[in-house]
């Protein structure tokens, strides 16, 4: 027998088993004896995975701050003296100690983000995950890995959703919700853009299979995330474009020629991949 915190039609929480005696079913059991409103459950939700992620990605900037300059500055300072190669030493290093920490911890870094979004069934992680995953990738772009924070973000956000659906013991359908919405919410704190993480969210964890209150929980989540993100790290784009004057018109074809080409090769490496 299961309980609603929502409405009658849709079942939010799944009733604790009865082995298991934790701080989740004490969530669980609170919720069930309180029963809030779906707006308060939707914007409660919104409020921790937003804070969650966006709190979560002002450290990642700060750790790959400081492993930049431990590494390009510290260590670099010292090393430099053997000549301008040794700034090659400073990647493999990094290479280094991340593939020590994939090799340590293989079953937290060995599962990518595609592998949340292709498994139906509702997964279970620790909480260490999220923390690897932040320190992987920080010790990776803060030693000069040709890599971007765009990846890490959405991982790390997706982590945040799935470990509050766990607090929570949310059904399959809002595990998948959740999991949206921390997708959002980590890219918008990460790139300073809450409606592109919205929109990636939508299109690319729930597809077609979304209502309005999931478009608000999503929405949501990623401005509080964003909110968070620009109060720690400013105000500020994600990247700093040149100023750029149109000289002729015809270039205006080679910019249709672009985007044609660039579709071509986005289908042949989607259908590559698969």
């Amino acid at each position: 027998m299961s309980t609603t915190i929502a409405d009658s039609e849709s079942k939010v929480l799944l009733v604790p088993k009865s082995k298991q005696v934790s701080l989740s079913n004490r969530f669980t059991s609170l919720l069930n004896r309180l029963q809030p409103s779906s707006e308060f459950v939707v914007l409660i939700s919104a409020l921790l995975i937003g804070s969650g992620s966006g709190l979560t990605m002002v450290l990642f900037h700060y750790l790959i701050d400081l492993w930049e300059t431990l590494s390009f500055k510290t260590l670099m300072g010292t090393i430099s003296i053997w000549g301008a190669w040794t700034v090659a030493l400073i990647p493999m290093l990094g290479g280094l100690i991340v593939g020590l920490m994939r090799w340590r911890y293989r079953d937290i870094l060995g599962q990518e983000f595609a592998a949340l979004l292709s498994d139906p069934r509702v997964q279970t992680i620790t909480p260490l995950r999220p923390i690897i995953k932040m320190l992987a990738a920080s010790v990776s772009l803060g030693t000069g890995a040709s890599l971007g924070p765009e990846s890490p973000s959405v991982e790390i956000g997706s982590h945040i959703g799935i470990l509050l659906g766990q607090l929570f013991q949310v059904s399959k359908d809002r595990y998948r919700l959740l999991l949206g919405a921390g997708v959002a919410a980590g890219l918008a704190a990460g790139f300073n853009a809450p409606i592109a993480g919205v929109f990636f969210a939508l299109e690319v964890v729930l597809g077609t299979t979304f209502s309005a209150p999931a478009v608000g929980l999503i929405l949501l989540s990623a401005v509080f995330s964003a909110i968070i993100s620009r109060t720690f790290l400013g105000v500020h784009p994600a990247f700093d474009l040149p100023e750029y004057v149109v000289l002729s018109h015809w270039e205006w074809l080679f910019y249709l020629g672009l985007g044609l080409l660039a579709s071509v090769v986005s289908l042949l490496y989607t259908q590559g991949s698969n």
